[in-house]
């Protein structure tokens, strides 16, 4: 196996046994989605700071209207062309990998696509996507996946090389925690909540894509905050 696809197949391997796994998520109910006022937590570094809508945020509760989930979305995605369009297999066709897509406030411990845990904390959600090749046929239902970094590795720019960011995950963390993207409808409401294919809670958001010749386009899509079964 080349140095590539060790890669990958560290980062994004048994990912069917995640899918399984929702099988014995806990059941929950009553979660709700707003948009809020909330300023980024401490630690953030300096050099994200302006690239993220800082005084608002979507916030997923649940039923005791406890926070879940904070996230802080970017304030222009970067991206190759917009409008951002899915595609077979394919949420954010039009996103590079590495792309910063904000910051996100796990209020208690999760577990990702992979049913790892991820701890309660402040994390970077970059988004990269898992290759199209032998090793990863058929693992989840969609093929890209919002990658949580610590502010520690994190380099702090628009967009990362994809292989340095698995690369410094890999050595400081192990497998890095993946939370998978789901397409939304047209009619989609933002924020708003729904189910995948397993029946996990989805959140559902909006964000404003950038291209480098300056053409923006906003764009939905839905985001799994941990293996959370929806009634």
């Amino acid at each position: 196996m080349n140095t590539n696809r060790w890669r990958f197949a560290a980062l994004f391997g048994l990912m069917a046994a995640g899918a399984v796994a929702a099988q014995v998520a806990v059941a929950q109910g009553g979660y709700k989605a707003a948009e809020v006022k909330a300023t980024l937590p401490e630690g953030v570094k300096a050099s994200l700071k302006p690239l993220v809508q800082a005084y608002t945020a979507v916030r997923l509760t649940d039923a005791d209207g406890k926070p879940v989930a904070t996230i802080w979305r970017a304030q222009a995605v970067v991206a190759t062309k917009v409008p951002v369009t899915q595609g077979p297999g394919v949420v954010l066709g039009q996103i590079p990998q590495g792309a910063f897509m904000g910051v996100i406030q796990l209020h208690r411990d999760a577990t990702d696509a992979k049913e790892q845990p991820a701890k309660a904390g402040v994390y970077v959600m970059r988004y990269l996507h898992q290759p199209d090749d032998g090793n990863h046929l058929g693992t989840t239902d969609f093929a890209d996946f919002a990658v949580l970094f610590s502010m520690k590795v994190d380099p702090g720019t628009p967009v990362a090389k994809r292989d340095d960011l698995i690369d410094a995950a890999l050595a400081s963390i192990g497998h890095p925690r993946v939370f998978s993207f789901q397409p939304a409808g047209k009619d989609q409401q933002t924020p708003g909540l729904g189910k995948d294919s397993q029946g996990h809670l989805v959140l559902f958001t909006t964000m404003t894509a950038k291209t480098k010749a300056g053409q923006t386009g906003a764009f939905k899509f839905g985001l799994l905050p941990g293996l959370i079964r929806a009634k």
